[in-house]
């Protein structure tokens, strides 16, 4: 997922609470009506109807209403870049607007309460952005067909995963977002997945022996690669292979 959405509400302001603000996690705002200025680091920008602020965690802004004021909030988490400007200016806006309609017909329609909605829509607004302005919040494909290729040559001995995003020029926490979101998997399970469909491979088409399989497939000793063979398939190793044979 690119960004994951926390909390989504539609507010209204006359005036701000607290006009200066620092926020604890990305924050956008996408108004429906009125306007606001906003300012930090020395930039003010003005903000109306179908236009986007964004607020970035732990920076400090000044805020306030300039126009009575209706606006959605969307607080989320991403490990990336989602908008590329403090003030986000849609070019298709009639499709800001039918999005906007959408989370309207959600506050009063019998999916008021289903926050799965609210996030297909949030992320048709980052989908919009993204279109427009040509960016990408997943990770490159060059990276990820870099990563699966040192994983699938490092079967035989143990990968530390820190050392895995290292090499793709990523924190580890990054590396595993990202991974996810590309393969459906964490970089454990993937790895999991390629030592296992060695072992079957090693068990079923040759004759070696089932501890120097282990040895093959990256475990210590025969006793930790069976206990995971096992919890894998629900079969040991000289099951596995007894059956392989036809035996």
């Amino acid at each position: 997922m690119k960004a994951k959405l926390v909390v989504s509400l539609r507010v209204y302001r006359e005036t701000f609470c607290h006009e200066n603000y620092i926020p604890s996690d990305d924050i956008f705002a996408l108004v429906v009506s009125g306007r606001f200025k906003f300012s930090a680091g020395g930039a003010t920008h003005f903000v109306g109807p179908l236009e986007g602020a964004l607020f970035r965690k732990g920076v400090l802004y000044h805020r306030e209403v300039t126009q009575p004021l209706t606006m959605y909030l969307f607080r989320y988490k991403s490990d990336l870049p989602v908008f590329l400007s403090d003030k986000v200016v849609f070019k298709d806006t009639a499709r800001i607007s039918s999005t906007l309609a959408l989370f309207e017909r959600l506050d009063t329609g019998v999916f008021k309460n289903d926050f799965e909605y609210r996030i297909r829509l949030f992320m048709d607004i980052v989908t919009q952005h993204e279109i427009e302005n040509g960016t990408k919040t997943s990770l490159p494909e060059d990276s990820l067909d870099k990563a699966l290729a040192m994983m699938a040559s490092c079967v035989h001995r143990k990968l530390y995963l820190p050392e895995l995003s290292e090499a793709v020029g990523l924190s580890y926490t990054q590396f595993s977002r990202r991974f996810k979101a590309k393969t459906g998997m964490t970089p454990s399970d993937y790895m999991a997945m390629l030592r296992l469909g060695k072992a079957k491979q090693l068990l079923s088409d040759s004759k070696i022996l089932i501890r120097d399989i282990a040895v093959h497939c990256g475990f210590e000793n025969e006793y930790y690669f069976s206990n995971f063979f096992k919890k894998m398939t629900g079969t040991s190793p000289r099951e596995f292979r007894s059956l392989a044979e036809g035996g």
